[in-house]
């Protein structure tokens, strides 16, 4: 089963479950942690880590994490899919400048995937012309926030 460091850049929530994915290390290639659930996503059994003083956590973006995998699992619109092995996840580290480096030579300023900038597209569309890759880090011209309260009174 290969093994993986990953600097994970994304850790959200996914269809009542969770999705995990970042950039390997050895490889600077995108990698998204998926399960044998339906659409791929991770429990929080799959994804909390020991922390070393007898608690788990969750991933953060920026920890450096160790997962084993059992195959790459591509989907036409996310090639970048591979099968967890199952086995608990490893915090590593916090990411350093080499990691941070890595991280940084796939970073584009042109957000466009998918061919266009809708916020869908079909799977007719996809199909006719699949993605070389579901997921991007984007340097941004300018950025704006506007924080918005959700109903539990939360930032979200």
């Amino acid at each position: 089963m290969p093994s993986k460091e990953i600097i994970c850049l994304a850790y959200s929530t996914k269809l009542g479950g969770n999705c995990f994915a970042g950039i390997e290390l050895s490889t600077g290639l995108w990698i998204r942690s998926i399960s044998g659930e339906m659409h791929g996503t991770l429990s929080y059994n799959d994804c909390c880590m020991s922390s070393g003083n007898g608690s788990y956590v969750l991933p953060n973006v920026l920890d450096v994490v160790g997962i084993e995998f059992l195959t790459a699992q591509p989907s036409q619109h996310q090639p970048e899919n591979w099968r967890i092995a199952g086995t608990e996840w490893q915090w590593l580290r916090k990411a350093n400048p080499a990691d941070i480096e890595v991280s940084k030579r796939r970073l584009t300023d042109d957000p466009e995937m998918f061919r266009g900038y809708e916020r869908y597209v079909t799977e007719e569309e996809v199909g006719l012309r699949p993605p070389e890759s579901s997921l991007r880090l984007v340097k941004p011209e300018s950025l704006w926030w506007k924080p918005k309260i959700g109903k539990h009174g939360r930032r979200g």
